[in-house]
C-alpha cells in the first residue's frame, strides 16, 4: 500500500519564510516524506527527505522555508514514497508578507521660535505607506501631525442636517444632505436609541446612540443620502466605521463611501463604496457586503444571512498609488460567529492631486412600501502623508507650527503600512538659543604640578545668542586657576570669569577657552572641577554646567620624577626607558640618571667615566649624583672581557661624599695590581641597577 497524505498546511508566514506541515501515514512500510514548492504548480524545489517508520500513522512532519521573496505566492504539496509507490498531496499555496516600512528621523531645519520643519526618509518596502511626526516638549511625544477625526454619535440629542444637531466629534465638518424631503413617509434622519422610530429602536451599533437614515414607507421612491467632510483632507490613512443594513431584497443600495469631493451627489468623487444591495448580475444579495472600486463591484460573501448584522470595517487607503486594504468583521450574532474578511484593490480615483475629503452615505428605497434603514457609527479617520509603495527611500518632511518659544522639543518620524508600524530615532531641537559647555582637562594631575583645562561653548539651539555670555570657573580646594584665555574672551581674575558679547550663530561654537591651573602640593584624592555658563539669551539650563572629576596622582619621586621632568611622562617606555639613549651618545638613561646628567643632551667628554693607571694600580673615576636613592652604582673588575666580574665597590656601602653638591667624583682603585693578574691585564666597569 502506498503511503497516505492526510493533510497539508502552511503556517508562520512572514516576509521571507513560512513553515510547511503535513500529516503522513506510512501504511506498514518505511516511508520517505518531503515537500515540493515553487512560485507555480510546477514547484521546482524539494526539501530534505524525512524517514518515517512503517508504523507511522497520521504522523506530522514540517519544514521551515527561509530566504523567500516578499509578497510572492508560493505553491507547495506534500510527497510521500515507499516501495509500493509515490503519493502526491493536493496543491496548496500561500503568500509571503512584506516587511514593515523602515524610517529614519532627520534633522529639524529650519527652526524658529514657534515653528520647525522635520525631515526624514521612509522606505515603504512595497506596501502603501503613510508617515507623520510625533513631538512634544521635553522628552514627551504627546503631539502628532497624524490627523485624527472621529465621531461616535454619543453627544447628539437628535440627528439632522441643520445646526445644532448636524455636527459633533472632532476633525469633521457638518452633516449635509444631498436629498431632503419634508414628507416623513419618504424617510428622514434619526438618532438611533432605545426608543427611536421607523423601526430603529434598540438597533444601536455601539453605546447608547448611533446615526440612522430611514428611506420611507410610501409607495413613492424614498432615498436619503448625504455626506460629511473631513476637516483636513488626507492622501493616506485609515477610515473606520460600523455599519448595519436593515434592508430587504427589493430595495436599492444602502451603505457608505469614501470620497475625493463633496457637494454634488453620493457617487461624485467616489473612491470606494461599501454596502448592501439587491442581487443583480451575480453580485449583491443578503449574505455579505458589496464593494465597488476601480475594478467594479465585487461581493464580500460571509456565507450567511447578513441583513441586520453589524459589520466593523477598517479601510487602509493611499490616494497617491490607489492601493487599499479593506478588512470587514461581521460581529457574532445568533446566526454566526465573528468572521473577518479582507480584500485589496485599487481606488476608483487616485494620483498626486487626489485626497480623501469626505465620506458619504446612501439609503435607497427604490420601490417604497416598507422601511429600509441604514445605521452607522464609530466614524474615525486616522491619516498621514503618503509615501507611496516603492522599494526605495523617499525623502519626507512635515512642518510643525504653534510651538512655544525657548522650549526643548523631542521628535521622531513614524510610518505605517498594512505590514506594520515603525518609528525613527527620537531627536530634539530648541525653539530658541541653547548654549552648551564642555570641559576637558589635560594631566598630569600631580601635587604641585601644572594642569590645563579647555572649555568649549556651542549653540545647539535654533536662534543666535544675544548679549553678554559669561563662563565661570569653580575650582575645588587644592586647585588654583592662574589664567583663562581665548580669542574674543575677556578674563576677570577676581571672579574667575571669561565674558564675551559676540553673537554666536545657531550651530556655531565660540573659540575655546584655555584654563591654566596649578595643584597644591598637598592635594590628594579625587577632585571635581566645574565650569558654568550663563546669559546670551540661553533657553535651556540643563546643559550649562561642565565638570571633570580627576584623581590626584601620588607625587613622583626618584627616577619617575626625573623622567617626568625630562620626558613629560613617568613611564619606563619609549625614549624614557632605562635602556634608551635618546641623545644618541650611547649612554643609557639609567646611567645618566645615576650620574646626574640630562638624558636628552650628549654627554661631554669630561662627564664620561674615565680610567687612570698609577703604577701598577688601575682606577676608575666617575660622577655620582647626590639625589638618586632608588638605584645602586657598582664598580666591577675582571681579568678579561670575557669571564667573571667581581664587585669591588658599591654605593650602598659607600656614603655620598659630596656634601650639598649635586654630584661628586668617585675614584675607585682596583685592589689587584696589574702585574699580579694572570695574563697581565685588568678591566674595570661601572654598572647601575635599580629594583
Amino acid at each position: 500500500i502506498k503511503p497516505a497524505i492526510i493533510s497539508t498546511t502552511s503556517t508562520n508566514m512572514n516576509s521571507t519564510g513560512a513553515t510547511l506541515n503535513a500529516a503522513i501515514s506510512a501504511n506498514g512500510f518505511e516511508t520517505g516524506a518531503w515537500f515540493e514548492y515553487g512560485t507555480n504548480d510546477a514547484y521546482g524545489t524539494t526539501t530534505t527527505i524525512q524517514t518515517l517508520p512503517p508504523t507511522a500513522t497520521n504522523t506530522a512532519i514540517s519544514e521551515v522555508l527561509t530566504s523567500l521573496t516578499a509578497g510572492q505566492t508560493y505553491h507547495f504539496r506534500g510527497v510521500a514514497s515507499n516501495t509500493n509507490g509515490v503519493t502526491f498531496g493536493a496543491d496548496q499555496s500561500f503568500t509571503t508578507g512584506f516587511p514593515p516600512p523602515t524610517v529614519f528621523t532627520g534633522a529639524a531645519s529650519p527652526v524658529t521660535t514657534n515653528s520647525a520643519t522635520i525631515s526624514g526618509t521612509v522606505s515603504p518596502n512595497s506596501r502603501p505607506s503613510g508617515y507623520w511626526v510625533e513631538y512634544g516638549s521635553g522628552t514627551n511625544l504627546t503631539s502628532s501631525t497624524r490627523q485624527v477625526a472621529a465621531d461616535n454619535a454619543e453627544t447628539y440629542t437628535s440627528f439632522s442636517y441643520t445646526a445644532p444637531n448636524n455636527t459633533g466629534g472632532s476633525g469633521l465638518g457638518a452633516y449635509v444632505g444631498y436629498v431632503t424631503n419634508s414628507s416623513a413617509s419618504r424617510g428622514t434622519r434619526v438618532l438611533v436609541t432605545t426608543n427611536s422610530g421607523s423601526g430603529t429602536a434598540n438597533r444601536m451599533l455601539s453605546g447608547a446612540k448611533s446615526f440612522g437614515l430611514t428611506s420611507g414607507t410610501s409607495t413613492t421612491r424614498g432615498t436619503q443620502s448625504g455626506y460629511r467632510t473631513i476637516s483636513q483632507p488626507r492622501p493616506f490613512g485609515t477610515f473606520s466605521f460600523a455599519l448595519r443594513c436593515d434592508v430587504d431584497n427589493t430595495k436599492g443600495f444602502t451603505g457608505l463611501n469614501l470620497k475625493a469631493q463633496s457637494g454634488t451627489s453620493f457617487g461624485a468623487g467616489e473612491l470606494i463604496s461599501v454596502g448592501m444591495t439587491p442581487l443583480s448580475g451575480g453580485v449583491g444579495g443578503n449574505n455579505g457586503l458589496l464593494v465597488t472600486d476601480a475594478g467594479g463591484p465585487r461581493m464580500i460573501d460571509f456565507g450567511v444571512e447578513s441583513r441586520g448584522a453589524i459589520f466593523d470595517a477598517s479601510l487602509d487607503f493611499d490616494t497617491l498609488t490607489g492601493s487599499y486594504t479593506l478588512r470587514i468583521t461581521r460581529r457574532a450574532d445568533a446566526a454566526s460567529v465573528a468572521t473577518t474578511r479582507e480584500v485589496q484593490g485599487l481606488l476608483r480615483l487616485y494620483g498626486p492631486t487626489t485626497s480623501a475629503t469626505a465620506f458619504g452615505f446612501l439609503n435607497s428605497n427604490n420601490s417604497g412600501a416598507s422601511n429600509q434603514n441604514l445605521i452607522f457609527d464609530n466614524i474615525s479617520f486616522v491619516g498621514g502623508a503618503a509615501a507611496g509603495d516603492g522599494t526605495s527611500d523617499v525623502a519626507v518632511s512635515q512642518a510643525l507650527a504653534g510651538l512655544s518659544p525657548n522650549t526643548l522639543y523631542a521628535y521622531r518620524v513614524a510610518v505605517s503600512s498594512p505590514a506594520g508600524l515603525s518609528y525613527g530615532a527620537t531627536k530634539s531641537f530648541v525653539t530658541g538659543t541653547d548654549l552648551t559647555i564642555q570641559k576637558n582637562g589635560i594631566g598630569p594631575f600631580t601635587p604641585g604640578g601644572s594642569t590645563t583645562f579647555t572649555l568649549a561653548v556651542s549653540n545647539a539651539g535654533s536662534i543666535a545668542s544675544t548679549g553678554l555670555v559669561t563662563v565661570t570657573e569653580q575650582p575645588p580646594a587644592g586647585l588654583l586657576i592662574t589664567s583663562m584665555s581665548g580669542a574674543g574672551w575677556a578674563f576677570n581674575p577676581g571672579n574667575l570669569t571669561c565674558t564675551t558679547t559676540n553673537m554666536l550663530a545657531a550651530g556655531g561654537s565660540y573659540p575655546p577657552i584655555t584654563v591654566q591651573s596649578t595643584l597644591a602640593t598637598n592635594a590628594t584624592g579625587r577632585l571635581t572641577n566645574t565650569a558654568s555658563l550663563s546669559g546670551g539669551g540661553d533657553a535651556i539650563s540643563t546643559n550649562n554646567t561642565a565638570t571633570q572629576v580627576f584623581a590626584v596622582s601620588p607625587p613622583f619621586d626618584g627616577i619617575e620624577a626625573w623622567r617626568q621632568t625630562h620626558f613629560g611622562s613617568p613611564a619606563n617606555s619609549g625614549p624614557a626607558a632605562d635602556a634608551a639613549a635618546p641623545a644618541g651618545d650611547g649612554m643609557a638613561n639609567l646611567l645618566k640618571y645615576a650620574m646626574g646628567l640630562v638624558p636628552t643632551n650628549v654627554a661631554a667628554r669630561v662627564e664620561l667615566p674615565a680610567l687612570t693607571n698609577h703604577g701598577t694600580t688601575l682606577s676608575i673615576i666617575f660622577r655620582r649624583a647626590r639625589d638618586p636613592q632608588d638605584i645602586t652604582m657598582m664598580v666591577e673588575a675582571a681579568d678579561g672581557v670575557v669571564g667573571s666580574w667581581t664587585n669591588i665597590w658599591t654605593s650602598t656601602t659607600n656614603a655620598f661624599a659630596g656634601g650639598t653638591n649635586a654630584f661628586s667624583l668617585e675614584t675607585v682603585p682596583d685592589p689587584v695590581p696589574i702585574n699580579s693578574a694572570p695574563n697581565g691585564q685588568r678591566y674595570l666597569r661601572l654598572k647601575v641597577t635599580r629594583p
